[in-house]
This record gives C-alpha cells, structure tokens and sequence, in this order.
C-alpha cells in the first residue's frame, strides 16, 4: 500500500490483501482518536455544526432467534461483509481499544480505514459497538451499530454516522462523500436485515 517510511494512503489504486490491512491495523493500534467527543454517535440530539449525520435503520423480526442472530452478526461484522467491506484482523473483538483496518472497493481504487472501537453496549436489550476514526481515515468521526430489543419482542437495527471531512479527498468532494457514507449506512441495514431474517 506504502513504501518503507511512507505513511499509509487512505485512497489506493489496488485494493490491499487482507494480510497487509491485518498489518495496517496492528501499525495503528497506537495512534490518537481524530475526534471529540467520544461517544458521540451514541448521544441523541443534534451533531454539532458542520459535522454530517448519516442513519439507517432496520425491523430485523421479532422473538429470541431474531434477538440473538442480530447480536451474532453484529459479532461478526454481518453489516460490514455485506456492504462488501473488508475488515482485518477477519475476526474482530468486540472490546474496547480494538483496532480494525477496512477497505471499501471503489470502481477504479480503494479506500482504506482505520478506526478504534470506543464503546461497547451489552445490556438485556440493546446490544452494539461504536468506534471512531484513528488518523488514517478520510474524515473525523464516529460510527455506531445497536440492535435492540423492545417488549413486544421486535428486534430492530441502527446504523448511525457522525463524521466531517478532513482529508483533501472527502473536503474537495463533500457531497459525493456525504452521498457515499449514507450509502454504505442503507447497505449495513439492508445486510443486518437479510443477515438475521436468512
């Protein structure tokens, strides 16, 4: 992806193999989050200015199979491989302070991120993980993925960013990459729906 001393790109002409982007998130295990504050994406409200906000959600069934098949995919990054992103290391913990390098297949080039979980819900009836943009990212922000479970038994899913651009790629395009964030947004909804209701 980089040449030796080089900091990694976050736009690559060649999408990376897995082992280079397991290498990637092992690199940037110690780097700074690029925002504040954490646990953003998991407070209601409005985003602060000039920041964007992306959400979908998802009616994912009802009763404990669907409630514990969305956790599971949500263990497994089910709403990732769908949207068709690569995630490494291919099993992620849970945990906060895990760090995971993923990729975004473009028509002509590749995206490639880092992010660090910042949180992690486990309660009798949401369960989920947020994590925010390490400085190999082209933006600053915050991610969260929760299902939850209400008393009728309805299982849902929530997909919500909150992010503004700073590298030179998402600040020259904003709308494309506001268009582009709300896109792979509908496509973790549409993969945790088909994920659970398979």
């Amino acid at each position: 992806m980089s040449g030796a001393g080089r900091r990694p790109r976050t736009l690559v002409l060649r999408a990376p193999t897995e082992r280079s982007l397991v290498d990637l998130s092992e690199r940037e295990a110690g780097r700074e989050l690029t925002y504040e504050p954490v646990g953003l994406s998991l407070e209601p409200g409005p985003v602060p200015a000039g920041w964007n906000e992306s959400v979908a959600e998802a009616e994912l069934g009802r009763g404990d199979e669907a409630w514990e098949a969305a956790r599971r995919g949500l263990d497994t990054w089910a709403a990732h491989r769908a949207a068709g992103i690569t995630v490494a290391p291919p099993s992620p913990a849970l945990e906060e302070g895990t760090v995971v390098a993923i990729a975004v297949r473009l028509r002509v080039a590749a995206i490639v991120a880092t992010c660090r979980i910042v949180r992690v819900v486990d309660e009798p009836d949401c369960y989920g993980f947020a994590y925010g943009t390490l400085p190999l990212h082209p933006e600053q922000g915050e991610e969260s993925f929760l299902v939850r479970r209400a008393a009728d038994g309805n299982v849902t899913f929530r997909a919500r960013s909150v992010a503004r651009p700073v590298q030179p790629l998402a600040r020259l395009a904003p709308p494309v990459a506001r268009l582009l964030i709300a896109a792979y947004t509908r496509l973790y909804a549409r993969g945790m729906r088909d994920y659970v209701r398979r």
